[in-house]
């Protein structure tokens, strides 16, 4: 293994040392005692420029970025650029924080727990969204909180009794089944 020769980003070549650890468990003070630690913390940032043949927007990605208000600015460039996630990340990061929001004092950040677990209808939800029913002071919201219980339990709950039954015979859609047990 060691001792091959790999293409590097800046258009040379890299030699692969040797590696004395691969075949058997060893301790950090075996590493630090043979210097690897030392080789891996000396070694020099890849600039970013290197992708430009690929990604020409690249050449400015070097370490000159600072986080400030208006998003990352570069300071080589004087640009600002908003890094914002796409709907997926975002849709799971709000999932996460629903048992925060579901708590929280201000009336907003409730109601976009609500929206969060009516969007993902995982659930897992179910216990955070009962723990915060009762404490509701929002009537509004309260009874949103509540239909959307009844909804989580109707599809996902513990007790059958407590679920929808799909009826086959008429084909209705789960879906349908729901949508009149929450409008009611």
């Amino acid at each position: 293994m060691w001792g091959q020769e790999f293409p590097n980003l800046t258009g040379g070549t890299a030699v692969t040392g040797v590696i004395h650890h691969l075949s058997k468990p060893v301790l950090i003070g075996q590493i630090r005692a043979h210097g690897q630690f030392g080789i891996i913390s000396s070694t020099d940032p890849v600039p970013g420029d290197a992708w430009a043949d690929f990604l020409p927007e690249s050449a400015v990605l070097e370490s000159n970025w600072k986080d400030l208000q208006c998003g990352m600015y570069n300071t080589q460039t004087a640009t600002c650029v908003l890094i914002k996630s796409n709907g997926g990340v975002r849709r799971v990061n709000a999932e996460s924080l629903v048992r925060i929001q579901l708590s929280d004092p201000d009336l907003a950040h409730r109601a976009a727990g609500v929206n969060a677990i009516a969007r993902g209808l995982d659930p897992s939800q179910i216990d955070p969204l009962a723990e915060s029913i009762a404490d509701e002071p929002d009537a509004a919201l309260k009874r949103r909180k509540d239909r959307l219980q009844n909804c989580l339990a109707a599809r996902f709950g513990a007790l059958e009794r407590g679920r929808v039954i799909h009826n086959a015979a008429k084909a209705e859609t789960p879906r349908g089944v729901l949508r009149r047990k929450v409008s009611v």
